[in-house]
């Protein structure tokens, strides 16, 4: 039998090759549980702008076209704005979406801070010649002690959505915000998310609450710019839900979106990254 040194010694040894197991393979895993953060890039800080070119496509139809930017604000607040026109798109039949635009204000370390949303729509109508009148619909939100209080304008009646509160990196999920980079993805890794999205305000059948997804990161290849790439997918579902209420698809090698995809009962609605020459 070893003596009690060696006994000792033997234990400390097997004790140090658990842990460095646990950090090395499990912690991590167990991290990522967390959402990503709205990560600014040094390239972004520096040059003070990143813009990105966007399409947009329903039922494998191109619908309008869209634009992403980056900008630095003072105090070592970042701007995100996303902008969309559209050319032909319906909602539920009764609504042609003409414009939707996104603004996210974020800190340096990527905490959210505060958002502005607007779509604007107008009666869809079988006279091309008729003239209607633009309606609105807009969603804002501040954070305030780690919780987001959001508010909504629907055709001009106010609504407030109370707060919920968000985990440690602010995120908050609009289908139609135009994600520049999600880096530090892992397959596996999940969080729940709260749905902010101005699109899914307009539908009567829509509860006129902000429902909280749950979100995981798994492996795909998508073909973009007529290449397979390997991503990371993250899926968005309700709880209880099957079918994803929507997706990104993020290039494994840099972080970079190249897609996003959101469903609005039968309408769904595919962001496409135009690629730079």
């Amino acid at each position: 039998m070893p003596s009690r040194p060696v006994i000792i010694l033997m234990t400390l040894f097997w004790l140090a090759s658990c842990s460095w197991l646990f950090m090395e393979e499990i912690y991590p895993t167990l991290e990522a549980v967390d959402a990503p953060a709205y990560t600014i890039e040094l390239t972004d800080e520096i040059a003070g702008m990143d813009k990105s070119n966007w399409q947009l496509f329903s039922g494998g139809n191109r619908v309008g076209h869209g634009k992403s930017s980056v900008r630095r604000l003072p105090g070592q607040h970042f701007e995100l704005d996303s902008k969309f026109s559209f050319e032909s798109l319906k909602l539920i039949k009764v609504f042609e979406v003409r414009s939707l635009t996104s603004r996210y204000v974020v800190t340096a370390d990527g905490k959210l801070v505060s958002l502005q949303i607007k779509t604007v729509l107008a009666q869809a109508s079988a006279d091309p010649n008729s003239q209607m009148a633009d309606l609105e619909v807009a969603l804002t939100g501040e954070v305030v002690d780690g919780k987001l209080h959001s508010k909504a304008e629907v055709f001009g009646d106010k609504l407030d959505l109370g707060e919920v509160p968000l985990n440690d990196q602010g995120s908050v999920l609009n289908p139609m915000h135009l994600i520049h980079r999600v880096p530090g993805l892992r397959e596996g890794q999940h969080w729940t998310i709260p749905l902010l999205d101005p699109l899914r305000a307009i539908i009567p059948a829509v509860s006129k609450t902000i429902p909280l997804l749950y979100a995981e990161v798994k492996t795909d290849i998508l073909v973009w710019d007529t290449e397979p790439v390997e991503c990371f997918k993250i899926e968005y579902r309700e709880p209880g839900e099957k079918n994803a209420t929507a997706q990104t698809w993020v290039r494994r090698r840099d972080g970079l979106v190249l897609q996003q995809e959101a469903s609005y009962q039968s309408l769904d609605l595919v962001l496409v990254r135009v690629p730079v020459n």
